[in-house]
């Protein structure tokens, strides 16, 4: 059964918590229906819980900025749809570009980024679903956001910083031809 918290979080309850592909349709339907063009389906019981366990899908036009988790690591997987990851040095230097797909797209499949690590994702479909696994309980101030990506209410900033980040990213796949 799924709870409904708000427009973007749903709770998946029982002992035995199943996931189906109704489930994941409802999740993507979710995020493409709401603002902030998000939702999550958790699997974990609730914000406090050692081991955070999460279906997302995110439109193509969400922006994550650059952050770190400070004392947690986090691992996600995608499940449909294609999706950039950005991972960063200490001075904001893009360190490795991981273009990621569904099993059988040629690209990564689940990435694992260390406590502290700076990242981003772009999200290149109109929907990306992935399956993120991170450690608990859920605290709003443990994420620190970069101060070198642009804010996220500055649309024209953010559309330019994600274009120059995939022009990086194209040129990475070109070298990796060549």
């Amino acid at each position: 059964m799924l709870e409904r918290i708000n427009d973007e979080v749903y709770y998946l309850r029982g002992d035995a918590r199943v996931l189906d592909a109704k489930a994941l349709e409802l999740v993507e339907a979710k995020a493409m229906s709401n603002p902030r063009l998000r939702c999550r389906i958790c699997m974990h019981a609730s914000p406090d819980a050692a081991i955070h366990e999460m279906f997302l899908a995110h439109g193509r036009d969400v922006y994550v900025p650059p952050h770190a988790h400070g004392d947690r690591a986090e691992s996600f997987t995608v499940i449909t749809g294609l999706v950039t990851v950005f991972l960063f040095d200490a001075e904001g230097r893009v360190e490795r570009i991981v273009p990621m797909g569904p099993a059988g797209s040629g690209r990564a499949l689940s990435v694992y980024i260390p406590a502290g690590l700076c990242h981003t994702q772009i999200f290149e479909s109109d929907v990306v679903v992935f399956h993120e696994v991170t450690s608990g309980p859920f605290k709003v101030n443990a994420v620190r956001i970069a101060p070198y990506g642009p804010r996220d209410d500055d649309a024209r900033a953010v559309a330019a910083y994600k274009a120059e980040l995939m022009a990086l990213a194209a040129a990475q796949a070109a070298a990796a031809r060549d």
